[in-house]
């Protein structure tokens, strides 16, 4: 028979001594109030008097008020909590019970720390009793329940202030030495110059059907692990195996089909010999799924983050994610999961490449826009950048009788970007038959123009 949860059988962890303490070395010195107010939010004091005084504190202290035994109680009096809180003699009580305020940064921690027990204790029961109803896959009620914890565990170090001095004192040393930024480089020619991508980066690779996305994605895939980056696919639509091909079709240039019914001629095994070893030898890991809900993908991005240190990641792609309860409005859904994606980003300290489609391009506007994009209000939002795999020889539907070359044009085109120059395009040559792209010689312009040669 089913017990009933810890918080109903037991004292929920708090440490009331603390909270008085710190509440009351904040009454007495100044230093101790911005000690307070940095290091404890009102929620986590327990006593709910305590989180009246809290309050009444932090309203003093961000009016610029003194803070002390006669003006928090006539605030909290103003306002109606003194009563509620245990009248002026609790107040005057708090002062006289802290041992010093030298400690406060001590008795704050003791507050903090009992808060987040009661929060763990919060998020485990929940999870167990969303356990017992049966309504929600296993896989789904560990993925929410991971993303708590870690919310919890970066929960004291989600803000820290550091000075003007320290952070361009540590910029100055970094460009003294030469040492690398933390910037993911793509190692693909060109668009590192163009596309920087940041620890916590979230970039939508957006196309049409057959539009190059997928072939662009393994590309960047590869070329970032080669150049010794940590990176994970998750494939949502492809198999694990699907993208190996495509990948050793790109590498050794070898058509896509023979490579997927293992018939290879002599000369083409020969590549796939020479190419083994540098692909054997990446930094890479696979996520396959036939899909699931965002919280568990994230999860699983953390998992690879703290085992393997993982640096770029790729979700293939966004129409296959759903968040763990079901939302009818594609917006919306596509809203919450890009939500989840960036925040995770950051949190990981992860790029990360997400692909999507577009809507169908009209004649009036045959180049890809931020506009074309499905959902586009949220993912336009929360995206660093927006890249378009866009194939502007495209053919129509008149033409798809005709036999199409298996050389094609590949424009990747910018339609945002924070971090870098925007409303660049960059042109690459793309077989069909091998998945492969390469360059072109050219660079291109926003207009598309023949800007520069490019020379490796």
């Amino acid at each position: 028979e089913r017990r009933g949860p810890v918080s109903e059988l037991r004292q929920q962890p708090c440490n009331l001594d603390a909270e008085m303490a710190c509440l009351g070395a904040a009454l007495i010195s100044r230093n101790a109030t911005d000690t307070l107010l940095r290091d404890t939010k009102q929620r986590e004091f327990y006593h709910p008097g305590n989180r009246a005084v809290w309050q009444a504190i932090a309203a003093l202290a961000g009016r610029g008020e003194p803070v002390d035994v006669l003006t928090v109680p006539e605030k909290m009096r103003e306002k109606g909590w003194l009563e509620r809180a245990g009248g002026i003699a609790y107040v005057n009580s708090l002062a006289e019970s802290v041992p010093t305020a030298a400690h406060a940064a001590f008795y704050s921690e003791q507050v903090t720390e009992k808060a987040l027990l009661r929060d763990l204790i919060e998020v485990c029961t929940g999870t167990t009793d969303a356990a017992y109803l049966q309504q929600d896959s296993a896989q789904d009620l560990i993925g929410r329940l991971s993303a708590a914890l870690h919310t919890l565990a970066k929960r004291r170090d989600a803000w820290e202030i550091i000075s003007a001095a320290v952070g361009f004192a540590e910029q100055h040393q970094e460009i003294e030495d030469r040492k690398t930024p933390p910037i993911v480089f793509l190692n693909s020619g060109d668009l590192d110059e163009v596309l920087y991508v940041h620890p916590g980066d979230l970039i939508v690779l957006a196309g049409q059907t057959s539009a190059g996305k997928s072939a662009t994605a393994l590309h960047l895939l590869v070329n970032a692990a080669i150049a010794g980056i940590p990176c994970l696919m998750v494939t949502l639509e492809m198999s694990r195996r699907q993208c190996e091909d495509r990948i050793l079709a790109a590498a050794t240039d070898v058509p896509l089909k023979w490579i997927a019914r293992r018939q290879l001629y002599p000369e083409q095994l020969q590549k796939v010999r020479e190419w083994m070893p540098v692909l054997k030898g990446l930094s890479l890991q696979f996520v396959e799924k036939s899909g699931g809900s965002v919280e568990t993908l994230c999860a699983m991005i953390r998992e690879s983050a703290d085992r393997h240190g993982t640096k770029f990641v790729i979700v293939d792609q966004l129409n296959r994610l759903a968040p763990a309860k079901w939302i009818d409005s594609e917006r919306e859904r596509y809203d919450f999961c890009t939500r989840h994606l960036k925040d995770n980003a950051m949190q990981c300290g992860t790029g990360t490449l997400l692909l999507h489609q577009l809507n169908r391009l009209s004649n009036n506007s045959p180049v890809p826009m931020l506009e074309h994009l499905r959902g586009t209000s949220g993912i336009e939002q929360d995206a660093d950048a927006v890249l378009f795999a866009h194939r502007p020889d495209r053919r129509t539907a008149a033409q798809k009788a005709e036999e199409e070359p298996d050389e094609v044009r590949l424009e990747w085109i910018n339609g945002k970007q924070r971090n870098g120059p925007a409303g660049w395009k960059r042109q690459r040559l793309f077989k069909k038959s091998t998945q492969r792209i390469t360059e072109d010689g050219n660079v291109y312009d926003e207009e598309g123009s023949e800007r520069r040669p490019y020379a490796d």
